[in-house]
């Protein structure tokens, strides 16, 4: 993920976005993609009314090891939002850049 966040900071050009603005999404982009990262590629471990446990494989050239992630119904709840900010953000930008390059 860190690759591509500093391929678009490198590359975007400052009309479509403010270098402070762009910091701040980047910034909430790494710190929520993990829950995103686990819940797509994980599997479901257990889960009650108050949280749930999902296992993550995490492959090596030597093997691979499974780590667990138990996420409560408050960090769902608070990741949820956050992707929902992100999408609109990033997705802003995405139509932003289409628009100029449909016009430049």
């Amino acid at each position: 993920m860190g690759s591509k966040l500093d391929f678009i900071k490198r590359n975007i050009p400052s009309e479509i976005v403010s270098l402070e603005a762009l910091e701040e999404l980047i910034k909430m982009t790494k710190s929520t993609v993990q829950i995103r990262d686990v819940c797509v590629h994980g599997v479901l471990n257990s889960y009650n009314q108050h949280e749930i446990e999902i296992g993550k494989i995490n492959g090596t050239k030597d093997g691979h090891d499974i780590e667990i992630f138990t996420i409560d119904m408050g960090r769902l709840e608070s990741s949820t939002k956050a992707l929902s900010i992100l999408q609109a953000h990033w997705g802003a930008i995405s139509t932003s850049l289409y628009s100029t390059s449909r016009n430049g």
